[in-house]
């Protein structure tokens, strides 16, 4: 390098490739301040059910989701840059409603379990990438739930949910179409590729189907408190000799 004073930029494009890998450390630790830095595990622990790990990082992608539309409509950024920032915003979305649904259907099923046989049975994080079909599964276990306050009131939430999906489903089937440029199986370009018009994403609109989504998927972690309090109330009728 040579000696001479220089400004180093923010991106540091005017260091070497070379200098630069032998200089920079690991992101996998604390530089310079807290404040620049994120921990991975502050939001997992042993002592959180699984089903809880599936809320917290669907949340992740929904906030990146939230946080990338405002990005794109408060900075008013050119029709370029929208045009590529759709697609990490749609992928965002859909993973984080399929670490939802995902979420939701196990715990569905841990509920369904205790209330109906007083019985605690683990089930594990079941499903592919098909959220339509996860959905699908959501609202036939939703509809085995004995309280029909609880059960009018989730099945009118999850047509919210149903709706979307539908809406997305009527351009493509394949869920990776914003996560590669062409269909996985056919190996032929997606729905947006084979258009001869313009295939357009309000960006102001899917930010309140967004934010809807968000409150309905993460309210359903009711469930799992309902879990917790039914577990409780068994080890106390264990610990009394009581039956429930």
């Amino acid at each position: 390098m040579s000696d001479k004073e220089r400004c180093i930029t923010d991106d540091l494009s005017d260091v070497d490739t070379a200098e630069l890998t032998a200089s920079l450390p690991s992101f996998f630790s604390v530089f310079g301040d807290y404040e620049t830095t994120s921990f991975l595990n502050w939001r997992f622990d042993d002592c959180t059910s699984i089903y809880r790990h599936f809320f917290v990082m669907g949340n992740g992608y929904f906030e990146a989701t939230i946080a990338l539309i405002d990005n794109c409509i408060e900075d008013n950024l050119r029709r370029a840059e929208r045009n590529i920032l759709v697609f990490p915003i749609l992928f965002n979305l859909v993973h984080g409603i399929e670490l939802y649904l995902k979420g939701i259907n196990s715990l569905l099923q841990t509920f369904l379990k205790l209330t109906e046989d007083w019985e605690w049975e683990d089930y594990q994080i079941e499903g592919n990438h098909d959220i339509k079909q996860l959905c699908q599964k959501s609202v036939s276990l939703i509809k085995k739930i004995d309280n029909k306050d609880l059960l009018d009131g989730l099945i009118d939430e999850f047509k919210f949910v149903q709706r979307f999906i539908e809406l997305l489903y009527a351009e493509t089937n394949d869920m990776t179409f914003a996560r590669y440029p062409i269909d996985n199986k056919k190996k032929a370009g997606h729905f947006y590729t084979q258009s001869n018009d313009n295939v357009p994403v309000s960006l102001r609109v899917l930010r309140q189907w967004v934010l809807r989504l968000h409150q309905i998927l993460d309210n359903m972690d009711y469930f799992d408190y309902q879990n917790d309090e039914i577990l409780e109330t068994l080890a106390l009728n264990r610990e009394w000799g009581m039956h429930p």
